[in-house]
């Protein structure tokens, strides 16, 4: 049973328009300057308070995320409402002007390295080192890898720094829109804090 606070006021999504969907939700529009991401009935409310407090997180440190504003229902769904980007993926953008490749590239590696410069050890965030750590036990529980090879894993991930810089977490194209020629990052479930060497989860996700 959903509570309150997640499950937001009621609000009519029949006669809107799915403007993006994906693996955990459909987009809607919600007139001319705000979108409802609307959840599917199998995504857990904890993942759904991380995207929503990640995504706050991000807007608060100054960093271009798409905003939210609050929680929403509809017909027993859980959304989020959030600002309408008028955009396209950059994916899109790419495919679209392929001579401004180069132009994309340069603007998501400035906005990735805005983001690893931002210490952010107050804000509630989870730690890329733990989630690492639980690949590692998921790995050697389905016998992907042997004992041997998990305690080598698990010693690499201690070797590194702890700091509490940002980490997107899933930093691709598809996660980024490009709006009047700057980036804004969408789908933040994945941000934690930790050291920039982390890769992104799904070079090395184990749980998978």
């Amino acid at each position: 049973m959903n509570d309150v606070g997640i499950f937001g006021r009621e609000i009519d999504l029949s006669s809107s328009a799915v403007i993006g969907s994906g693996q955990c939700s459909q987009v809607y529009a919600y007139g001319d300057d705000f979108a409802v991401k609307l959840f599917f009935d199998t995504i857990p409310e904890e993942e759904i308070r991380k995207e929503y407090h990640n995504t706050l997180v991000l807007c608060q440190n100054g960093l271009a995320a798409v905003k939210v504003y609050e929680y929403v229902n509809h017909h027993g769904r859980i959304g989020i409402l959030m600002q309408r980007l008028k955009g396209m993926s950059v994916e899109r953008a790419i495919l679209q002007q392929p001579d401004k490749l180069g132009f994309f590239a340069v603007k998501m590696a400035r906005n990735l390295a805005a983001i690893h410069q931002k210490d952010v050890r107050d804000a509630g965030l989870s730690a890329s080192s733990d989630f690492y750590l639980a690949c590692i036990d998921n790995c050697l529980k389905d016998r992907w890898i042997s004992e041997a090879e998990s305690r080598k894993l698990r010693e690499m991930v201690r070797a590194v720094p702890n700091k509490d810089n940002l980490i997107h977490g899933d930093y691709h194209i598809l996660n980024m829109m490009i709006e009047q020629d700057e980036i804004r990052m969408i789908d933040l479930a994945d941000v934690r804090t930790g050291h920039p060497i982390y890769p992104a989860p799904e070079i090395t996700d184990c749980s998978l």
